[in-house]
């Protein structure tokens, strides 16, 4: 097949025809790159924010799993209990003192039944104190705990992970 020759005009303006395609199609590369940069970066986000979704979705599921256990007998009371004072823990704090009220938030139980919990179970597990007992342990401690509390040491998280 044979293509006849062009006049220089022909040439000229076929040229700058295919320059204006180039530039348009440079244009459009540009544009798709910027936008595929973007998408990379919004991917990236999305897939980060996915990340810390899943982890809290797994601490509560985790939480939920410890309020379900045997929630309705005392062994499941004890181990919402650890569970609030858990939460409530600061930095490396040696102990968590829970209140009456606290151990309602947590437990759902009546006040009184609270105090109950209180009296009863320092008696029942060694790592539960009374308020005395944790005042006795750290003094420091004795401005914050005025009430009918209980205080949690760290070593409750070893013990309640059966």
């Amino acid at each position: 097949m044979s293509v006849a020759p062009r006049s220089a005009e022909d040439v000229k303006e076929l040229f700058e025809s295919l320059r204006d395609r180039v530039n348009d199609f440079e244009a459009r590369l540009d544009a798709f790159s910027s936008w595929l940069e973007n998408t990379d970066d919004r991917v990236s986000e999305l897939e980060d924010e996915n990340d810390e979704l899943r982890a809290r979705l797994d601490a509560l599921e985790a939480r939920m799993d410890v309020l379900k256990d045997g929630s309705s007998s005392k062994d499941g009371k004890v181990r919402q209990i650890v569970a609030g004072a858990e939460n409530n823990r600061t930095g490396d704090q040696a102990a968590v003192v829970m209140d009456a009220a606290k151990i309602v938030t947590v437990t759902g139980v009546s006040r009184r039944y609270a105090y109950d919990l209180i009296e009863d179970l320092p008696k029942q597990h060694h790592w539960i104190l009374t308020r005395s007992e944790a005042r006795e342990r750290n003094s420091r401690c004795a401005a914050k705990v005025r009430k009918q509390s209980l205080s949690f040491e760290s070593t409750a998280r070893k013990t309640t992970s059966r």
